[in-house]
């Protein structure tokens, strides 16, 4: 039997007596926009945006001598352009660029300096970054339309980062739509990392996910919709080497899953209604990698780590009268079977060897952390109908 607390505490000392653990995030984000009608055609729509976010993250040893929490604070400044252009019957253009000045490494002031687990003591520094986007569409004939896009983005320590997207929907009945995607997305790694890598002469490295997914939509009556899409996916990842405390190529992991969506609307009243069931197919360990987001390649089952295979969502608007509106959703998380063979993995590595130190400890057989989850969000909105719109939100209520 192993002792209490069966983890990294000393045996016998009570959780009260170690400082808190956690993290939390303050934001505050602007946003304007304007469109102008060139032509009955065509179309230009720029918009500017603003985003400050002040980051907190405490661990059971931050405030031992000579450690402060992580804490830091990031700017960014937006401006995007996007043309449209509705050439004729057939065909529609959609071609953007935008332009982001990013901050990094800010004082959050609640701290004499800002720290950050991978860079340590943090100087403020800054980057650009600009993308190019594009999509065409096609109506091929009376029920086929085409759509095709690409979006190239190229961050100050990266290289261009190519993401292409091709689908086709077809429109099989009055009632029925068929919708066939497929994709490619790249995306880099976070601040800090690109930093540590930029000052140590190191090649940046992104994440790579490449998807085909079939969407079937049905309008069951002129009040209920559904949906039922399925997809299967391949993603080259990258993730917390724990051998080097870096970012680093985990692995490749291939997954797919079902969903099954449900929509009713009537004038003041729309309600929905999801189901969805994913799975990990096949995950393989990059050479010298170490991760946690699966552990079947040590033998402990074949799911995702921190990732529910079910999960259902209700949400609903209620129009309640012209000025006022009610809105809410819940999301139930069925249970976590990936952290479960986490949890065994670990708890064997501490019956074979009670000076093994790892993450996810419970009691032997204890698995309420990793069973099901809920949320639920609850929202009032009043619309002065002409000087603004007033919203009050509960969040995970």
């Amino acid at each position: 039997i192993l002792p209490r607390p069966n983890g990294s505490a000393v045996d016998g000392t009570p959780e009260s007596a170690y400082a808190r653990q956690g993290f939390g995030y303050r934001q505050l984000t602007l946003d304007l926009s304007q469109m102008w009608v060139l032509t009955p055609a065509m179309w230009f729509e720029l918009k500017g945006g603003y985003d400050t976010t002040v980051y907190e993250r405490e661990l059971w040893n931050s405030f031992q001598s000579g450690k402060i929490p992580e804490n830091h604070r990031e700017e960014e400044y937006l401006t995007r352009g996007t043309l449209n252009w509705n050439h004729n019957d057939y065909h529609a253009t959609a071609l953007g660029s935008e332009l982001i000045y990013s901050r990094w490494g800010l004082n959050t002031s609640d701290y004499d300096y800002a720290w950050s687990s991978a860079i340590g003591k943090m100087d403020p520094w800054n980057t650009y970054s600009v993308a190019f986007f594009g999509e065409h569409q096609w109506q091929m004939n009376s029920w086929l339309t085409n759509f095709i896009g690409l979006r190239a983005d190229k961050d100050q320590y990266t290289d261009w980062m190519w993401s292409p997207r091709l689908a086709f929907v077809a429109t099989v009945s009055p009632k029925d739509t068929i919708k066939t995607i497929f994709s490619r997305s790249l995306r880099k790694n976070n601040a800090e990392e690109l930093r540590t890598q930029y000052l140590a002469g190191e090649d940046p490295q992104e994440e790579t996910l490449s998807s085909a997914e079939v969407i079937y939509g049905r309008q069951i009556t002129p009040a209920v919709g559904a949906n039922l899409s399925t997809f299967y996916s391949k993603a080259e990842i990258l993730g917390i080497n724990f051998t080097t405390g870096k970012t680093s190529p985990v692995g490749s992991l291939k997954y797919g899953g079902v969903e099954l969506e449900l929509a009713y609307k009537v004038e003041d009243l729309t309600l929905g209604f999801s189901h969805s069931w994913s799975k990990l197919d096949d995950f393989d360990l990059a050479p010298g990698g170490s991760t946690r987001i699966t552990a079947s390649h040590i033998g402990y089952g074949n799911d995702l780590n921190n990732w529910s295979n079910h999960i259902t969502k209700l949400n609903g608007v209620w129009q309640v009268a012209p000025q006022w509106q009610l809105t809410g959703d819940l999301r139930v998380f069925w249970d976590y079977p990936g952290a479960k063979d986490q949890i065994e993995n670990t708890n064997d590595n501490r019956q074979n060897n009670p000076n093994s130190s790892a993450t996810n400890l419970t009691d032997p057989g204890n698995y309420e952390s990793v069973g099901l989850a809920s949320f639920l969000d609850l929202g009032v909105h009043y619309d002065t109908q002409g000087y603004g719109k007033f919203s009050l939100m509960g969040y995970n209520l």
